[in-house]
């Protein structure tokens, strides 16, 4: 008795592995249309990257400058440090170790 669905290919040959579905029907106006759409949203993405690329160069600079400024703060604070330290000692040296 055959089978109601047909044939059944030889899966022993390679051409029961290369069957290619059925292709839909062409159709120009909806396959334009699809590509109008997409390239509308390319140009989108490329505005929204190119946004987001400024934005993080203006990142970019705020955090050098301040780090920059915190090096420039580091540096005051550890010259009034040294400074403070060296009166300090000399005060203490004065008071307590007076020759």
């Amino acid at each position: 008795m055959p089978s109601p669905r047909g044939p059944k290919p030889d899966l022993a040959s390679p051409d029961a592995y290369f069957i290619t579905p059925p292709q839909p029907p062409v159709d120009l106006a909806s396959i334009q249309r699809e590509l109008g759409a997409l390239n509308e949203a390319v140009k989108t993405l490329k505005e929204q990257s190119k946004a987001q690329g400024e934005k993080l160069e203006a990142v970019t600079l705020d955090i050098h400058s301040a780090k920059a400024a915190l090096k420039f703060l580091r540096w005051v604070v550890g010259v009034i440090g040294a400074l403070l330290a060296i009166f300090l000692a000399a005060y203490l040296q004065h008071l307590f170790g007076g020759k």
